[in-house]
């Protein structure tokens, strides 16, 4: 007797298929893995660069060119273009799709141009960080001394990758980014995350969290609030978020648009009231370490 398939499957069932299993089943296998985080061309559009993420303990993926994420159902409904019932056809074995292709898309040419990095040697860039507050061994964990050019100029400054392996470039006199650009995750098995519109944020708060007692979490760099609708997935994937965003109108509207997409949002700005963000805070609280505000506290 033929054995029939079930013509219900729960909707919690279909979101516990192991998303990584699911998109290799399909011909897609990671470009590169870091940690619990899987980095794929996104199968959902033509690209050079990969910046669709899977987070294998979530089980849930994010794609920061459109700034669209979600569970596998979220994923099959965005790929195949079918209705709910064609889905839960799909993932219980009644039908089988294949592989969608696209067409490879050329590199572009970025104005700032990233020719090497290396450990933080530079006297005039460790001068920077004691400036800002921040202790060379927290630096060194997140940042890199990196070498670039700009319209045909070779310079030097601390770097920050973000998650597409672009840099937020900083020294005492200049500030930009690479191409492409998109925010910095860091994944260190929890679920709690931590927010911050930029790294000197996520480096005070990490110099800061013994004295004030914070906690672990996992922590997204948003490197812009340009940023912040498209890993809107990203942030409400988690149980509890801390927002330390800068206490400037901006900060305060995206502090203000978060609010009402979920319960789950704390203000975490709430500490550093009357600094315009979590830097400036600690280096107020470190006075021989204050620095001219010619150079913006950014």
């Amino acid at each position: 007797m033929e054995k029939q398939t079930p013509s219900f499957i729960s909707w919690e069932k279909l979101r516990e298929i192991d998303l990584v299993g699911f998109l290799a089943s399909i011909g897609y296998e990671p470009a590169k893995i870091k940690g619990l985080n899987y980095w794929y061309r996104s199968p959902l559009r033509s690209e050079k660069t990969p910046s669709f993420k899977v987070n294998a303990r979530l089980n849930r993926w994010h794609d920061f060119g459109p700034g669209k994420g979600g569970s596998i159902i979220d994923f099959c409904l965005e790929y195949y273009q079918r209705d709910f019932q064609g889905i839960v056809q799909l993932l219980s074995g009644q039908t089988s799709l294949p592989k969608k292709e696209f067409p490879e898309i050329p590199d572009e040419t970025p104005l700032i141009l990233v020719t090497g990095e290396k450990p933080i040697t530079s006297p005039a860039l460790l001068g920077y960080l004691k400036a800002r507050g921040i202790p060379i061994r927290i630096a060194e964990e997140h940042l890199k001394e990196i070498n670039f050019s700009l319209n045909g100029k070779s310079l030097f400054a601390l770097g920050f990758k973000n998650d597409l392996g672009g840099y937020e470039i900083r020294n005492q006199f200049f500030k930009g980014s690479s191409t492409p650009k998109a925010v910095s995750s860091i994944s260190t098995g929890h679920n709690r995350l931590s927010v911050f519109e930029g790294f000197f944020d996520l480096l005070s708060y990490l110099t800061l969290r013994p004295e004030i007692k914070w906690p672990e979490t996992d922590y997204l760099v948003l490197n812009s609030l340009s940023l912040l609708e498209r890993s809107l997935p990203l942030i409400l994937d988690y149980q509890a978020v801390s927002l330390y965003l800068d206490n400037d109108q901006a900060g305060l509207k995206a502090t203000g648009y978060l609010l009402g997409k979920s319960r789950i949002i704390q203000v975490g700005s709430v500490y550093y009231k009357g600094s315009q963000d979590l830097n400036e805070f600690l280096v107020s609280r470190r006075p021989k370490l204050r620095v001219s505000r010619k150079v913006r506290l950014s």
